[in-house]
């Protein structure tokens, strides 16, 4: 938590989280004349429960559930819909720098563990 350079911090936070915020802040209006809508976002598992990795990343997902359930009671009154798609993990170049990231002398023993805290024991796939 404390290596992260501010500028990354904001950076990460501006990615996932105000572009969210944008997106919403016009779409919502769109809705709300048409007198229904969704509004469906992805973000992360990681973003519900928390790990010990990766904080700006997790922080802005943990924001943008956030988002969504206040939307959910600003909004739902208005006949619209706000969802959060709360991925964990996908099988992708991300998740591997990750498990690099963590333990770069054996990468698949930080899969392994990971594989191990989800149900149906195995990662996503694209």
């Amino acid at each position: 938590m404390t290596e992260y350079a501010v500028e990354e911090f904001n950076e990460v936070l501006y990615l996932n989280v105000t572009e969210v915020w944008l997106l919403m802040k016009y779409a919502i209006p769109l809705m709300k004349k048409n007198r229904r809508g969704s509004f469906l976002v992805t973000t992360a598992g990681a973003g519900v429960v928390g790990v010990n990795w990766s904080c700006p990343y997790l922080a802005s997902k943990h924001t943008v559930n956030g988002l969504m359930k206040t939307a959910c009671l600003e909004f739902g009154g208005d006949n619209l819909r706000f969802n959060s798609l709360a991925l964990w993990p996908i099988g992708n170049r991300m998740m591997q720098s990750i498990c690099e990231q963590l333990n770069t002398a054996d990468p698949s023993s930080v899969r392994n563990l990971v594989t191990e805290s989800i149900r149906m024991r195995r990662y996503g796939a694209n």
